[in-house]
């Protein structure tokens, strides 16, 4: 929002806010050691496609508008409460944004941490007012939710801001530890000021020519990261739209943003249990769909039981050298349900008709189902089977076969991942399982 619009707007902040506005302190920096929760990754990732996982360079110095090395140019800003009093000719307030250029190093933080028991709730009306900032523009509508440990302990708020143009949501992220989305900005990054808040801006443009913008401050002892996804085509209006959302984020009413009034309404059961054999095969949910033993020179590496909000599974893994089994037993997902394949329709699964590279090869609506078919165990042959025995091999890798699938009994579906098995021996343990 700028000019005529923010003097609008402003006559709407509370008096004793517009006050405290004026005196707010400089943020100090933020510590070195950050973490991000994996939920709110998956989140970010689904927009930039696999920026979660991402790889990117360490982020390159870049020189200021005005030619001065590391830092902005002086900061004309003025406090709201002598802005309300400017006749509407008068100089509006300026902010100054600088977007420091990331390379994809940046992108990933290496110090996220496991979160045991971690869930999300969809906060209500009530919690919305709680945390969302005082002030906003038209276009603007809040939704959210909260992220928790395992014993109900909040960790953060993710919120989603609209733009004003379509499709297009930013992200905030609220949190009193430092958790952030998967983005690091550089120690070194330029320093914006807006309304007497520092903030560090980021920008990012990943191999696919989609723009990231980015951002971080600290407001009332409460770290916020912002992160708007764009078009290049889109991103002049997109600046503008992620500029308003940071100054509408320095406008909090008094005893806002207020975390303590987000509680979970409850807390989902959760368990990470590392597991022998025996115990494995005695669980009372997977333990009769659980591999009985290992192939012949395979080494026990983990058997892991968990079970989350989102997930409830066991799964083993055995390794021989360059080799490996992994043995997974969960409870049928729609995921699974829509990689369910009828073995009359081969080229949802037959890995024979499609040559390698298979990016290439086979259609792209039914790569997902191809990459990971699921068939129903009262269908499955060895000629079925088969037919997913890949001995495409890597240099350097284990040349034997690999397989890749799932089988259902029930509710059931174990899944199969494999380097250097006998599919021969995976089809026997599989077909002993079936009643």
């Amino acid at each position: 929002m700028r000019g005529s619009e923010l003097l609008d707007k402003l006559s709407l902040v509370d008096s004793a806010y517009v006050e405290a506005a004026a005196v707010i302190p400089r943020q100090p920096a933020r510590p070195d050691h950050r973490w991000a929760a994996v939920a709110a990754c998956i989140a970010l990732l689904a927009a930039v496609g696999s920026l979660w996982l991402g790889q990117v360079p360490t982020p390159g110095q870049s020189v200021p508008p005005n030619g001065t090395e590391g830092r902005l140019p002086p900061v004309t800003t003025q406090d709201a409460e002598d802005t309300q009093n400017e006749d509407a000719e008068g100089p509006a307030p300026q902010w100054d944004f600088y977007y420091n250029e990331m390379d994809t190093d940046s992108m990933a933080d290496a110090e996220r941490r496991y979160i045991p028991g971690y869930f999300r709730e969809t906060l209500d009306q009530k919690e919305l007012d709680a945390v969302q900032p005082g002030m906003w523009l038209e276009w603007m509508t809040f939704s959210g939710e909260a992220g928790f440990d395992g014993e109900g302990n909040l960790l953060e708020v993710i919120l989603w801001v609209t733009t004003s143009q379509p499709d297009t949501t930013a992200t905030v992220t609220l949190s009193t530890d430092g958790i952030t989305p998967c983005f690091l900005l550089p120690e070194d990054a330029v320093i914006s000021m807006c309304s007497g808040v520092e903030y560090r801006l980021g920008r990012w443009v990943d191999p696919s020519g989609g723009v990231s913008l980015l951002a971080e401050s600290q407001l009332h002892g409460i770290w916020f990261t912002f992160s708007l996804h764009t078009t290049a085509a889109a991103e002049t209006q997109a600046r503008a739209d992620f500029e308003d959302i940071l100054e509408c984020f320095t406008f909090y009413e008094r005893g806002r943003p207020n975390l303590s009034a987000v509680t979970a309404a409850e807390i989902p059961t959760w368990q990470d249990k590392n597991l022998s054999q025996t115990e494995a095969l005695a669980d009372p949910d997977f333990g009769a769909w659980f591999l009985p033993t290992a192939p012949s020179g395979f080494a026990e590496e983990s058997i892991r039981r968990y079970q989350d909000q989102n997930t409830n599974a066991l799964w083993g893994l055995w390794t021989r050298e360059y080799d490996q089994l992994r043995w997974e037993v969960r409870y049928l997902t729609t995921e699974d349900a829509d990689n369910l394949v009828d073995i009359s329709e081969p080229e949802t699964y037959d890995l024979s008709r499609y040559p390698i590279p298979r990016a290439e090869s086979v259609p792209e609506q039914l790569r997902d189902i191809v990459d990971r078919p699921i068939f129903n165990a009262e269908e499955l042959t060895w000629e079925v089977l088969s037919t997913r025995a890949d001995t495409a091999a890597d240099t350097g890798d284990s040349d034997g076969v690999r397989m890749n699938f799932g089988v259902r009994y029930g509710n059931i579906v174990v899944e199969i991942q494999s380097k250097g098995v006998d599919a021969q021996w995976i089809y026997q343990q599989l077909m002993a399982l079936q009643p």
